[in-house]
C-alpha cells in the first residue's frame, strides 16, 4: 500500500512540475508589455542597420529640436498661449472686417 501512495505522490509532483512550466510559458506569452518591447527593439535594430548614417544623424538632430521646442512650450505656457490667442484674435478681426466691407460695398 505504501508503494501505491508513493507512486501517486510522485505522479502528483510530476504533474505539478508540468503545470508550473505551462503556467510560466503562458505568463511569458501573456506579458504583452515585454513582448512589445522585444519587438520594438528588433524593429529598431533592423531599421538602424538599413538606414544610412547621414539620415540617422539628421533624424536625431530633428528629434532633439522637437524635444527642445516641446519643453520650451511647457516651461512658458502663458507666452505661448498669448501668441496663439493673439493670432486667433487677429484672424477673427480680419474676418469681421471683410464681412463689414462686403456689406458696405453692396
Amino acid at each position: 500500500m505504501a508503494s501505491t501512495q508513493d507512486k501517486l505522490r510522485e505522479q502528483a509532483e510530476t504533474v505539478r512540475g508540468r503545470l508550473g512550466e505551462a503556467a510560466g510559458e503562458l505568463a511569458a506569452k501573456a506579458d504583452l508589455k515585454q513582448r512589445t518591447r522585444k519587438t520594438a527593439a528588433d524593429v529598431k535594430r533592423v531599421v538602424d542597420d538599413k538606414t544610412p548614417e547621414g539620415v540617422r544623424h539628421a533624424a536625431g538632430r530633428a528629434g532633439h529640436a522637437a524635444g527642445r521646442a516641446a519643453r520650451t512650450g511647457k516651461k512658458r505656457p502663458v507666452p505661448t498661449a498669448t501668441v496663439f490667442g493673439g493670432v486667433g484674435l487677429a484672424l477673427l478681426l480680419l474676418v469681421f472686417r471683410r464681412a463689414r466691407t462686403r456689406v458696405r460695398g453692396h
